[in-house]
């Protein structure tokens, strides 16, 4: 789903046209967690996904209950989609209380990070969060980091979790294609997609996202027609945004 963060799809950036060879960036989509955010802090999200599955067996040790639920991941894609099979829960309740879980007892690991806040500030071109998680998350993570007002939207599976396979991220960015056309009128190729999934970029290379950017361990690798090289290496997302400036 995509919520423009000022209005129905007016972005507060005016639409432009690339065409210059070198593939310039219309405009930056940018996942959230373990890409703005720290792995640990996702770690701790997962952490809280696996303390709510628990609850469904609590006849079973923990490490039964982790067991019995990557079997149900491996069968179903996603906990949620597990734990609605299995026991009638609806995916929306147990994604909102695995989150709000998280939220209350580790939400102080986000914090305004100035590096990112000086780069989205330097670098003023449209941009959108593009998310796994559910809308109420990215709302929550993007007001404790200060960095709200610097994207134009988001767009959120809310709780129809990606899970790192290929076949729901292409689903997925054929979505966004759209909305990115509706609202920045930006081809493929002029958009810029961060994330720190194989599974997703390799997905964005099908639906010709001309620029990838993979975050991970602190680190950017780049793969598209970047600086005429096919893959460089940056420090992480405020530098990768340099980068890439037109």
């Amino acid at each position: 789903m995509f919520t423009p963060l000022n209005g129905q799809y007016q972005p507060k950036h005016k639409p432009r046209i690339f065409a210059r060879k070198s593939c310039p960036v219309a405009i930056d989509v940018m996942d959230l967690d373990s890409t703005l955010t720290s792995s640990a802090a996702e770690e701790a999200l997962e952490q809280a996904l696996v303390d709510e599955m628990a609850q469904y067996f609590p006849d079973n040790p923990r490490e039964e209950a982790i067991a019995i639920n990557q079997a149900g991941y491996r069968k179903y894609g996603t906990t949620a989609l597990f734990i609605e099979h299995e026991f009638g829960v609806p995916q929306d309740e147990f994604v909102r209380a695995a989150y709000t879980r998280f939220h209350e007892s580790c939400g102080h690991m986000y914090q305004p990070n100035a590096d990112l806040t000086r780069a989205l500030q330097r670098h003023d071109r449209p941009r959108m969060i593009f998310t796994a998680s559910p809308m109420f998350h990215a709302k929550f993570v993007l007001n404790k980091m200060r960095i709200w007002d610097a994207f134009d939207g988001i767009e959120a599976a809310d709780g129809a979790l990606i899970a790192g396979r290929k076949k729901y991220a292409i689903s997925v960015l054929r979505d966004l294609r759209l909305h990115i056309w509706d609202s920045f009128k930006a081809m493929p190729q002029h958009v810029a997609i961060y994330d720190d999934k194989s599974a997703v970029l390799n997905a964005a290379k099908e639906e010709g996202f001309g620029h990838r950017i993979q975050v991970r361990d602190r680190t950017a690798t780049f793969h598209g027609p970047i600086t005429d090289q096919a893959t460089m290496h940056v420090k992480c997302v405020p530098s990768a945004l340099g980068a890439l400036a037109a």
